[in-house]
């Protein structure tokens, strides 16, 4: 079929080259499970890394009292362990936060969504590894 020896090995190398091409996007495809760097965590990785705090109850700076509970998300399950070890430091946090503020501050527009992004700083500070994605106020009572 192919009578000179150059055009033979010209057609091997473009089968091997077409092979090789093949392999590797079967490989990308099929094997490469890495995750990618950008991807959006799924709802059970949040639920997984997600660290929910115990209800409490402490008095405002004005004299009032609050009873609320927290869910902090993490961006890993190292990040929602260290929180768990860290469950004094949080409520230290969060019993400090209470105690400077007034019934009035929670009367402002976005109140509680300041106060989730003021926590959310505050114990991402705590954390050595990882870091807080958010935090949901799950309960909250004023009286």
């Amino acid at each position: 079929m192919f009578e000179n020896r150059a055009v033979r090995s010209t057609v091997l190398v473009l089968v091997i080259v077409i092979v090789l091409l093949i392999g590797v996007f079967a490989w990308l495809m099929f094997f490469d499970n890495e995750p990618k760097v950008n991807a959006e965590p799924t709802i059970d990785e949040i639920v997984t890394w997600s660290y929910a705090t115990e209800e409490m109850t402490t008095n405002l700076h004005s004299g009032e009292y609050v009873k609320a509970q927290f869910t902090i998300e993490t961006d890993s399950e190292k990040a929602k362990k260290e929180l768990e070890k860290r469950g004094f430091q949080v409520k230290n946090v969060l019993i400090h936060q209470f105690a400077g503020m007034e019934e009035a501050d929670f009367k402002e527009a976005n109140s509680i969504a300041a106060l989730e992004e003021t926590l959310k700083k505050k114990l991402g500070a705590l954390l050595d590894h990882g870091h807080v994605v958010n935090v949901y106020t799950t309960s909250f009572v004023l009286q």
